[in-house]
């Protein structure tokens, strides 16, 4: 659903597709392992018994292969909860430098005659267009 909402949505004003590719996963550690035998397995097999009915055919290559990076981050929701978001990066994210580098004052260490230089850098990302994002709170991983 989240990939069909994404490549089929339209410009608002021209309503030509807005062309969505989505290539990145951002999950929460307890989505993590779902999501790596999901995205990274060579093949997807159904299982069950002879009455599953099997939704996308019976190809044996997988579809999802098209996911390049799966980013995995608590700060994303609750470490116990299912969050996901399917997105093309470039497109709806923008990275940020909050403050620039900085290199402080070296300080020498006495005990093993060393000097220690500190180096600070603050950065962050930012939502640049929500139109290439998808976002979902929902349950647990299940296969449908």
């Amino acid at each position: 659903m989240a990939w069909t909402t994404l490549t089929t949505m339209m410009d608002r004003k021209t309503g030509v597709p807005i062309g969505v590719v989505p290539d990145t996963l951002i999950v929460t550690p307890s989505v993590w392992f779902a999501a790596q035998m999901l995205l990274n397995s060579p093949s997807l097999v159904r299982s069950g018994g002879n009455t599953t009915a099997e939704v996308y055919g019976t190809g044996q290559i997988n579809p999802l292969s098209f996911i390049k990076r799966i980013v995995v981050s608590p700060f994303y929701g609750p470490s116990s909860a299912y969050a996901w978001g399917l997105l093309e990066a470039r497109r709806a994210l923008a990275f940020q430098r909050v403050d620039p580098i900085q290199v402080l004052p070296p300080e020498y260490g006495y005990t093993d005659d060393t000097w220690e230089y500190r180096v600070r850098n603050w950065f962050g990302v930012g939502m640049r267009d929500d139109r290439y994002a998808f976002y979902n709170t929902g349950a647990a991983p299940t296969v449908v």
